[in-house]
């Protein structure tokens, strides 16, 4: 079976190297908008509410990485280590989604992880955190709406 989406994620995420710009601060904000409506609007088609937007969109599938893809993805996460959790399995997810894509398992379209991926190559990063996803001292954008 031909990788070409997760072969090239793998090297996206091996080339991400930039460093935070408080200047770009309203571009990230921008870009984790646009992912969170991009998940609330998935979770929405599926019938399930968001109750976080860092949700891996193959969990019930059975995703089974070469050992090679595995490798790079944990020597990429290694070289990274002041990236939170979230960001972590938001680089774990992102190729999980495009595995899933070259094999057959879901369509081929733009991962729904994409506006955070491009947050990460331009310096950005984020955490989750109370209903909310922060970037750095810089900004909080929540993402859980009143209910009432």
């Amino acid at each position: 079976m031909a990788m070409e989406l997760t072969l090239k994620g793998l090297r996206r995420l091996g080339g991400i190297n930039a460093e935070f710009d408080y200047k770009l601060a309203n571009a990230y904000a921008s870009r984790i908008r646009q992912f969170v409506k991009q998940m609330e609007s998935h979770l929405t088609r599926h019938g399930a509410p968001l109750y976080t937007p860092f949700t891996d969109v193959t969990s019930q599938l059975e995703i089974d990485f070469s050992n090679d893809i595995q490798k790079q993805l944990d020597a990429f996460i290694a070289q990274k280590p002041t990236y939170s959790p979230s960001t972590k399995n938001a680089c774990k997810w992102y190729l999980k989604e495009l595995w899933a894509m070259d094999s057959g398992m879901l369509p081929q379209q733009n991962s729904i992880y994409e506006p955070l991926i491009q947050v990460l190559e331009l310096g950005g990063d984020f955490y989750e955190h109370h209903g909310a996803i922060c970037i750095r001292d810089v900004a909080t954008l929540p993402y859980i709406r009143n209910q009432t």
